[in-house]
């Protein structure tokens, strides 16, 4: 703002120095008439004295006329230029022996000069200047204290003071107008900077006359020329919604005009030339005082780039990064439509569960670079034999679905199967190396193998098994003789109900680092079970089992409960580091979920503070309304919540602030490959959108320094990993992390003799 008054300052004040110049320069030497008047003492007026200020005022127009730069001094040479005539007039009046004609020319000098000056400084220091070289003046010839004289001083002083006074004002005034209208302009401009970065144009419509007006930047969105008459522009934009969105454009419309509550939607126009654009529209209807609509106003933000980064988001988190297939969550999400419109519509599906054979081997002997491009043509051909009737994802590593709807008999996906494995067989070529492999295919029919998504995948993958030991066709459908695998199920389940109440699960801690510091700030609380034959098992052996039995609510009360004892017993003991808990979604849509969390929190002690839920994606997005009473009944009683496995599932950030989620967890599988560029985009993506929703971010699954390394630089502020520790048991844990274990042993035998 400063720089744009002074250079308003220096345009005028040069303007106004080149005036003043010529005025000088003409007027002064010309009063020499004054000379001849009645009363003037011969010889007391001087023309070579009034030549010398014209001289300098030619002088100081001819240098601002061919030097620019002096330009900038402009307000200097005013008042040199002006003071040089105020000294000389002042000489002249007292050598008139203060003659009435000089006296009057010099007060009129006092009334040109209040027009020469921008500061009321400069002003001043004129008008006392010119007074103070009056009396030095007249003291200088004996005349100071002369009637004359002081009447003359007297007139002259009171010309200074009341000419003074409104010059000031003035340019107070003025100065006050100029900086304002620098102001908004520089607002102006500033504004429509701002609406040509973001894309955010504005227009209003005048509902009685019918004008439209447009920014500059509305004309570019919607790609029309600025001087496209009124009678087209009117009624443009509604013209120009998308037909996929009119229906609810003209709905929200008239819901704003009838409840007068502003409207805000993201809808698609279709821009002249054909291109379709994502808009961020925020309008309101203005009414008169008979409540009648009278104005339509507001803004439109070009989101098309946000439309389209958001949709390769979800793309990338949805499809495989190296083949382009869906993922296994999109898979899982697919699968389980086709089970719905099987079941309305009596139909049958399968599902071939594809592996292939000892591609561990081209790995290890061809490297992962030859393997990735036999994944990627192979995906291919799979997804050729089986069209866009039906859909191929890749299930993880050398695995691939295969959901193949409308099946009519068992030799129609029989058949099928028999061309994936013959499409497979088939030799390719990758680098100069021709390579050839082969596939087992387990096959699992609805609704004879299962009506669940999960069953029937499960059922495929137990048939591929029995597929690659048969080693004979490459194929198999899940059957009788694979009852031994659902056995073994139903064995895993009553053993499992029992360790609950029977004291056969243990918790192992893994630590999560703060990426800054190194030190240890969390911990993850892990299920183990030991079954009756002694052996621990993890929780991939059991938790599919428990999830799918219903065992998982009991189950996972006791880890909640069993957590918040240790992390109530660490506080105890000095150890304060937040302890995270992994809760299954079966469990968080549980209805007494809520309750039980809060009986946890009462029975241990434990600081809510200290505890924090790690939920999955599809936990929080299963139902929406129950979720979200759910989540604040949690973050009611302090208890922080982090999304598990973000990136997996679907990836929305729109829920991330809808359900104020603490914190997000990258899924390892991101981490595991974060070397890639693919990886690198999703995980780069995931904490950008993170960082700018204020949401700190732990990185699952760091092995490696590099990775650690990599995960910190892109703003990750946790880490997790073997990197750190395996998960351990607690008393190996508290030895290895606690800062004084014995502390935290005296806090478990006080903790003991209490109970």
């Amino acid at each position: 703002m400063s720089a744009e008054y002074s250079r308003w300052l220096q345009r005028n004040a040069t303007s106004s120095v080149l005036i003043y110049c010529g005025l000088i320069a003409v007027l002064l030497p010309a009063f020499h008439v004054l000379a001849l008047l009645p009363g003037v003492p011969p010889g007391s007026d001087s023309l070579a004295l009034r030549c010398g200020p014209a001289v300098l005022s030619v002088a100081i127009a001819t240098a601002l006329l061919l030097c620019r730069p002096l330009r900038r001094y402009a307000l200097a040479l005013q008042f040199v230029n002006v003071a040089a005539a105020v000294v000389v007039i002042a000489m002249l009046v007292v050598n008139s022996g203060n003659h009435y004609a000089y006296i009057a020319a010099g007060l009129l000098v006092i009334s040109g000069a209040q027009q020469a000056f921008y500061r009321r400084i400069d002003l001043a220091l004129i008008f006392a200047l010119g007074f103070l070289t009056h009396v030095v003046y007249s003291a200088a010839h004996g005349i100071l204290w002369s009637p004359m004289n002081l009447a003359a001083l007297g007139t002259f002083g009171s010309g200074y003071v009341i000419g003074f006074i409104p010059a000031a004002l003035r340019i107070k005034i003025q100065d006050s107008e100029i900086r304002n209208r620098l102001e908004a302009q520089r607002v102006k401009e500033e504004l429509l900077d701002v609406q040509a970065i973001t894309r955010l144009g504005n227009w209003s419509r005048d509902s009685v006359s019918g004008a439209v007006e447009w920014s500059s930047q509305l004309y570019d969105i919607f790609n029309v020329p600025a001087n496209i008459p009124q009678a087209e522009l009117a009624g443009l934009y509604e013209r120009s919604v998308h037909a996929g969105d009119s229906a609810e454009f003209a709905t929200r419309l008239a819901a704003c005009e009838a409840t007068r509550e502003p409207i805000t939607l993201d809808h698609r126009i279709v821009a002249r030339g054909g291109a379709v654009r994502w808009v961020e529209l925020h309008g309101k209807y203005e009414f008169d005082e008979a409540g009648n609509p009278v104005h339509w106003v507001g803004a439109v933000l070009d989101i098309t780039a946000r439309k389209d980064a958001e949709d390769a988001l979800v793309h990338l988190a949805r499809h495989d990064a190296l083949t382009g297939l869906p993922n296994r969550t999109t898979v899982s999400d697919l699968l389980a439509g086709e089970l719905l419109r099987a079941q309305e519509n009596g139909t049958h599906c399968a599902v071939a569960f594809l592996d292939l054979d000892r591609f561990k081997d081209i790995n290890d002997t061809l490297g992962h670079t030859i393997g990735d491009h036999l994944l990627q043509e192979l995906s291919g051909r799979v997804a050729a034999v089986l069209g866009a009737a039906g859909v191929v994802g890749r299930w993880g590593g050398d695995e691939f679905v295969a959901i193949v709807p409308n099946v009519r008999d068992y030799a129609d996906v029989e058949a099928l199967a028999q061309r994936f494995i013959r499409t497979i067989s088939e030799p390719l070529r990758i680098d100069e190396l021709e390579l050839a492999i082969s596939a087992s295919v387990g096959i699992a029919v609805y609704p004879r193998d299962g009506t669940d998504a999960g069953v029937l995948i499960r059922n495929a993958d137990t048939a591929m098994y029995k597929a690659k030991q048969d080693l004979g066709s490459g194929y198999a459908f899940f059957s009788d003789e694979l009852y031994a695998a659902a056995s073994r199920r139903h064995y895993i389940q009553n053993e499992l109900r029992r360790a609950i109440t029977d004291g056969g699960l243990s918790l192992h801690y893994q630590p999560i680092v703060d990426a800054a510091s190194g030190r240890v700030v969390a911990a993850e609380a892990l299920v183990r079970w030991t079954d009756p034959t002694g052996r621990m098992r993890m929780p991939g052996e059991f938790i599919a089992v428990a999830e799918d039995s219903r065992i998982i609510v009991p189950l996972g009360a006791w880890v909640l409960n069993a957590a918040c004892e240790r992390a109530a017993l660490w506080q105890r003991s000095g150890f304060d580091i937040r302890v995270a808990v992994n809760v299954s979604p079966r469990q968080f849509e549980h209805p007494d979920f809520v309750e039980t969390v809060a009986q946890v929190l009462r029975t241990t002690g434990a600081d809510p503070a200290l505890i924090e839920i790690e939920i999955t994606e599809a936990a929080i997005m299963s139902n929406a309304e129950p979720v979200l009473a759910t989540l604040q009944a949690i973050h009611a009683m302090g208890i922080r919540v982090a999304i598990d496995d973000f990136g997996t599932g679907y990836s929305s950030f729109a829920y991330l602030k809808r359900f104020a989620v603490d914190s997000l967890k990258i899924d390892r599988t991101f981490v595991e490959g974060i070397e890639h560029e693919e990886n690198f985009a999703i995980a780069r993506s995931i904490l950008s959108v993170a960082h700018t929703l204020g949401l700190p971010v732990t990185a699952e699954g760091i092995e490696t320094t590099a990775q650690s390394e990599i995960m910190a630089d892109l703003g990750c502020s946790r880490l997790q990993g073997y990197l750190y520790a395996r998960p351990l048991p607690v008393e190996e844990f508290e030895a290895l992390f606690a800062p004084c274990a014995s502390a935290v042993d005296g806090a478990a035998a006080s903790a003991a003799a209490a109970t």
